[in-house]
């Protein structure tokens, strides 16, 4: 769970392997752009950006509870059960 607050213009939280240095999940809105941005950082290269939502289910100075939970080959992100 987090608060963002009325002046963010992004935020990011990384599924990150410590001991490789891969991000197998960063999960960035950016709000100006009303995007949700995820994406992929394996052996020192940026995988492509996925972009596709259909609304940005964050919200400037709302509470928000983040799910993040792997499927076969893939991770399903919940914001507010949505």
């Amino acid at each position: 769970m987090g608060t963002i607050p009325y002046s963010a213009d992004r935020f990011h939280v990384n599924l990150k392997n410590i001991l490789m240095g891969n991000i197998a999940l960063p999960v960035n809105p950016r709000f100006k752009e009303g995007a949700l941005v995820r994406n992929s950082f394996i052996n020192g290269c940026w995988g492509s950006e996925e972009r596709n939502i259909a609304f940005l289910p964050f919200c400037l100075g709302q509470t928000f509870q983040l799910e993040i939970t792997y499927l076969q080959n893939c991770y399903e992100v919940m914001v507010n059960r949505h």
